[in-house]
């Protein structure tokens, strides 16, 4: 209904043998009613009662609309919010934030000022006004004060009302296949190596392998397995968390040696530097020990660094810095990459 502003015309709604017809005139809703006067189990259905459908699909014919005098219009924006209200139980946030096409959400002031004067709730209101700041969609489903299921209700019909247009436009979800349940249980005996069992490949970032992992959990879950796999379920899940863990293992066997000798140096470093005479003049340019600690400290300066020397093919330069950044305990997801560069300067 977002694509709908300032059109006139007749969207037709088919829901199986079922069809409803909505007028708009210039963007508004003049009336929905079942297509030629057909019978329908919804009595004097509104467009937000169309939401409740079951697998509804719809065709936009644009075109003239007579408008009456004194007939009332209804704000699709008022429809979208109802309907979707009605239907909240339907949205699974583990299954949205597989389908939502961004990473970071973010609502602009103009559009906040605009959804105040919609019906919101309080708490519906303030979850709109921490994404006023860039937001990721796991932490706007999970913690921004919202119940999850709901938080993805409300953030379907943001999309809806096209609040990010550029970044998810209405109506566009992603089609996910997710790992059948009967075929996970398997996967540990017919694989040959656990990143195999994973369903990811040597050269997968570690993102990907936490992601392939989690889908594989959710699929294990005893309520999509039940009852006659459950024993099944346990054992692939014991063997699949073992495969990860070694994984994640490996990867921290192989930065430990890289870690360890850039603090000896960094250490052999500070103890020169700790015994320079008194009398000594430091260099114009050079930077008070404090400042180096912290700045070596700091693994996203470090990596910033390493990036631009990467790509301007330094690759020695680019090296010593993601090895700061690691002596630094950068967050996991970086890791990955550093390690990318390492190899590449090897």
């Amino acid at each position: 209904m977002a694509k709908l502003e300032r059109l006139s015309g007749q969207l037709r709604v088919i829901d199986g043998a079922l069809a409803y017809r909505v007028s708009f005139y210039r963007g508004s809703i003049l009336n929905v009613g079942p297509e030629n006067g057909g019978m329908s189990p919804l009595k004097d259905p509104s467009a937000a009662d169309l939401f409740s459908l079951d697998r509804p699909w719809s065709v936009f014919e644009a075109g003239e609309v007579v408008l009456r005098s004194a007939q009332s219009m209804e704000d699709p924006a008022l429809a979208i919010v109802d309907g979707v209200r009605q239907r909240a139980n339907l949205f699974d946030p583990l299954s949205l934030v597989q389908r939502i096409p961004t990473d970071v959400l973010r609502i602009d002031g103009v559009t906040l000022v605009k959804l105040r004067k919609l019906p919101f709730s309080e708490d519906e209101l303030a979850f709109a006004e921490e994404l006023s700041k860039p937001t990721p969609v796991r932490l706007g489903l999970w913690k921004r004060g919202l119940p999850p299921t709901r938080a993805a209700a409300m953030m379907v019909t943001l999309n809806l009302l096209g609040v990010w247009r550029g970044a998810w436009k209405p109506g566009e979800l992603l089609r996910v296949v997710e790992p059948r349940a009967d075929r996970v249980v398997v996967r540990p005996l017919r694989s040959q190596s656990d990143f195999e069992m994973l369903g990811v490949d040597e050269e997968s970032s570690e993102a990907d392998v936490d992601a392939a992992f989690r889908q594989l959990c959710f699929a294990l879950h005893p309520d999509r397995c039940g009852e006659a796999q459950s024993d099944l379920a346990h054992d692939a899940f014991a063997s699949l968390s073992a495969a990860y863990s070694r994984i994640k293992d490996s990867w921290r066997q192989q930065i430990a040696p890289e870690i360890a000798t850039h603090r000896t140096s960094s250490r052999r470093r500070a103890k020169v530097s700790s015994v320079a005479p008194e009398n000594s003049v430091a260099p114009e340019n050079s930077v008070a020990p404090e400042n180096s600690v912290a700045r070596e400290n700091s693994w996203l300066v470090n990596l910033q660094k390493a990036r631009i020397l990467s790509a301007q093919g330094a690759l020695r330069k680019a090296r010593a810095f993601a090895l700061k950044s690691l002596a630094s305990s950068p967050p996991l997801f970086v890791r990955a990459e550093l390690l990318a560069m390492l190899r590449n300067a090897a």
